[in-house]
């Protein structure tokens, strides 16, 4: 430590410092930096603001005379500091060498958001997956991680709990995620995706699983067609219950919907409350109570795109195309044209009341029967 000891910490002594650098042989400005950042690393938060100036100049000014060894053991070193010199990480996370830029990514909190951002969109996709694992993430970033990265990223992206995402950061995970099984998963797990989005991306992975059981089935297994998808689509119903029972979303909303039910008891009036605060969870409680079905079943129908199903449920509850119009729409990325709504309310009042109420007798006595098998 002896050469950086020589170099004084007082305000004035930088021109000193730099001076002394400058003469000194590139074989040990490696060694000097290493120095410089233990000093460094003793005390950042007792210097003075002229002092962590003088460190960031002497840091920045030797960074690219040292080897790759000792740039990342600097980035090791200096990258979980909230007093490392800003501009020194900067310059660090900006090395096109993953083993220099990585930690700085992960970790350091003196990288922005604006920063981050443009190296998510010019980086490389090592670069990528080290900022991925960020303990936070805010939706301008994971925009463009799950956008531009590759599987890697977005499995790490999806397996972090402090990432955050946008709306259309949600859409494309979950688009990206349709065939692909470990990160279906991965999404399914994580707590602030919608229900709804969930279950919509049950349904359409469901489908890529269908058709490879399909075709493994008909080259080995010799099982039917009509039997395969069986066991499919028991095996989704048995996932949605499951996952249901385990969600504290559905919790808070049982007992919600329990309390108006011992109360005033449930009616449109408190279905359309439901549905205008934007509580799915709550409306599909309302409506398996009102209808007498199971909520797994109940969710299912509002994700559809067809709506005929939750349509016949609500003729047979009795539902004026006021709340149903709602129920529908409550759940629709983009608004529905006022034709298609049109459309949708002749079939709504085109299907007979009686028809209804026959149909939602059968479900109810399907669901008891599945209810007690499970």
């Amino acid at each position: 430590m002896q050469d950086v000891e020589r170099m004084e910490l007082d305000d004035g002594a930088d021109p000193q410092v730099e001076t002394s650098l400058e003469h000194r042989r590139a074989s040990k400005r490696g060694r000097i930096l290493r120095e410089v950042v233990d000093l460094f690393l003793e005390r950042p938060q007792d210097y003075t603001g002229a002092q962590l100036e003088l460190f960031e100049r002497v840091m920045f000014k030797l960074i690219d005379q040292v080897d790759l060894e000792v740039r990342a053991h600097l980035s090791q070193q200096l990258a979980p500091g909230v007093h490392t010199p800003p501009q020194v990480a900067r310059h660090l996370a900006s090395d096109s060498e993953i083993s220099v830029a990585g930690p700085m990514l992960a970790q350091s909190p003196r990288l922005d958001d604006e920063f981050l951002v443009e190296s998510a969109k010019t980086k490389s996709q090592e670069h990528l997956l080290a900022i991925s694992a960020r303990k936070s993430l805010g939706p301008r970033i994971t925009d463009v991680l799950v956008d531009r990265g590759d599987r890697m990223v977005v499995l790490s992206l999806a397996g972090n709990s402090g990432a955050k995402f946008s709306e259309k950061g949600q859409s494309t995970l979950l688009d990206r995620a349709c065939d692909d099984a470990k990160l279906a998963h991965a999404v399914w797990c994580r707590p602030d995706i919608p229900r709804q989005q969930l279950l919509a991306l049950l349904d359409r992975a469901s489908a890529a699983v269908r058709q490879q059981l399909i075709a493994e089935g008909q080259m080995s297994s010799g099982l039917r067609t009509r039997e395969i998808a069986d066991v499919v689509q028991e095996a989704s119903r048995r996932l949605r219950t499951d996952s249901q029972a385990q969600s504290s979303g559905y919790f808070r909303a049982r007992q919600r919907v329990a309390a108006v039910q011992s109360q005033d008891g449930l009616s449109e009036r408190v279905l359309l409350a439901f549905i205008h605060e934007q509580c799915f969870e709550e409306v599909v409680v309302t409506v398996a109570e009102m209808s007498g079905l199971v909520a797994t079943d109940i969710e299912r129908m509002l994700v559809e795109k067809t709506h005929d199903r939750v349509m016949i449920v609500a003729r047979a509850l009795g539902l004026s195309w006021n709340a149903v119009s709602e129920l529908v729409t409550m759940n629709q990325s983009q608004p529905m044209t006022p034709e298609a709504l049109e459309r949708l309310r002749y079939r709504y009042l085109s299907i007979p009341q009686q028809t209804a109420t026959r149909t939602l007798q059968f479900h109810q006595m399907r669901a008891k029967a599945q209810h007690g098998a499970a």
